[in-house]
């Protein structure tokens, strides 16, 4: 039986943080969380945070790195870091949504304020870069490959009319 929340908002607890006080089975009250949030939990300890920072910088630079390095590349490896740059951006944006909903149903304060405000905006700058640059990249192989294709079909199939005028 709840008997309301914890923060004194009597029996219509509608702020948002599924805390309440529940009468355990010796009569007194135990507080609980529906959505197991506690209090003072803050969005930099969440795993999903350090994923974000994996996968919004480190994943991303280490791929730069080595097509920068490489001399040869083969066009199966370009496409697959350009694949893999659009699965980032996707990645980037399930992560700071979800680190969003987490920090908008959390109590915590501090830095977690950054994820619901007007600047949590400036954070979809890196997938939207990565996604572009990933797009471009396939493209590119995609493009590459239809010209290669093209020019060879024109040799094939129209070299023999050439040579005979």
């Amino acid at each position: 039986m709840t008997i309301g929340c914890e923060l004194g908002r009597g029996n219509d607890c509608n702020h948002g943080r599924g805390h309440g006080r529940e009468i355990g089975r010796n009569g007194t009250p135990e507080f609980f969380s529906h959505d197991l949030m506690t209090m003072d939990t803050t969005v930099f300890a969440e795993l999903k945070f350090w994923l974000l920072v994996l996968f919004s910088l480190v994943v991303p630079f280490a791929i730069y790195a080595v097509l920068l390095r490489k001399r040869t590349i083969s066009r199966a490896a370009v496409l697959c870091f350009g694949l893999a740059l659009v699965a980032i951006a996707g990645i980037d944006v399930y992560l700071l949504r979800s680190l969003q909903a987490f920090t908008r149903h959390s109590a915590a304060t501090g830095g977690d304020g950054i994820f619901n405000s007007e600047i949590s905006l400036a954070l979809y700058i890196f997938p939207i870069l990565f996604g572009g640059i990933g797009v471009n990249v396939v493209s590119h192989i995609l493009i590459s490959h239809l010209l290669a294709a093209e020019r060879k079909f024109d040799r094939e199939h129209h070299g023999d009319r050439d040579s005979n005028m």
